[in-house]
């Protein structure tokens, strides 16, 4: 099944984008991360695995600069099994949107 998660603007805390339920694997097909200031911010994002805590060897991009009213497209695919997640942190809050698109197995 086709989804799309928006969650509200990032913040300075760690907030997960997409988590799977047991028996379930999705398969991420695009994300955008969008600047919507007139100033460069941070992105950093973790595919983080059942059962494990956010750690910097689940980093997928780390302290990702975003620029002025720019947006960021990754296109290659991200399979989250059973208990994965998804996960995103802003050096500020209130500064980048970030959607997920992609496909719900299971």
């Amino acid at each position: 099944m086709k989804m799309r998660f928006a969650t509200p603007l990032l913040g300075t805390t760690n907030r997960t984008l997409v988590s799977c339920e047991a028996n379930q694997m999705f398969k991420v097909e695009s994300l955008w991360a969008t600047n919507v200031d007139s100033s460069n911010y941070k992105l950093t994002l973790w595919h983080v695995p059942a059962g494990q805590a956010v750690a910097d060897q689940f980093a997928l991009a780390h302290e990702q600069i975003i620029r002025p009213s720019t947006t960021l497209l990754y296109e290659a695919p991200i399979y989250l099994l059973a208990g994965d997640r998804l996960v995103a942190v802003a050096d500020a809050a209130d500064k980048l949107a970030v959607l997920v698109y992609g496909d719900f197995e299971g």
